[in-house]
């Protein structure tokens, strides 16, 4: 059997584990913490900067996307001379006109979306689509296919309902 000095210097060396136990866990907690807000903090820098990439990434695709339907329409018109076939000629035509649309309508709906950044994607485009637009106002009322197109022409032009 121990004796009671002994038994109260086991005690306060107990006491005194636990009591270091508990410093260390609140120092612990505390750094754990400070760990999983710079995780959230790196989490949200890269989020920024993959949404602003991603952004980038499609505007590229927007405009490679118009080029390429323009230059389609280039080669088109170049090809229909050596054509004598009216219908033929109207059909290719039209064709490439609404080749064209698509594109500028995937592009306003890539803007409808906010999938670009609306500030740049104005700046650069707002002059293509009121043109492309008014080029074949018809042509667009009458196929009834083109309605992001015609929803940010109408926001360029204050015609928003």
């Amino acid at each position: 059997m121990l004796d009671q000095k002994t038994l109260n210097i086991i005690k306060e060396i107990i006491n005194q584990v636990i009591e270091v136990y508990t410093q260390n866990n609140k120092i612990l907690t505390i750094v754990s913490l400070g760990i999983a807000i710079l995780g959230l903090v790196l989490s949200a820098i890269s989020f920024i900067r993959t949404n602003a990439y991603t952004k980038g990434t499609v505007e590229i695709y927007i405009r490679n996307m118009i080029s390429t339907a323009r230059n389609n329409q280039n080669q088109i018109i170049i090809q229909i001379q050596n054509i004598s076939d009216d219908q033929l000629k109207t059909d290719l035509l039209e064709s490439s006109i609404e080749d064209l649309l698509n594109a500028y309508d995937e592009a306003c709906a890539k803007y409808n979306d906010r999938k670009v950044d609306k500030k740049r994607f104005r700046m650069l485009y707002t002059t293509e689509i009121l043109d492309v637009y008014k080029e074949n106002k018809d042509f667009i009322k009458e196929t009834e296919n083109f309605k992001a197109l015609e929803k940010v022409y109408n926001e360029f032009t204050n015609k928003e309902k």
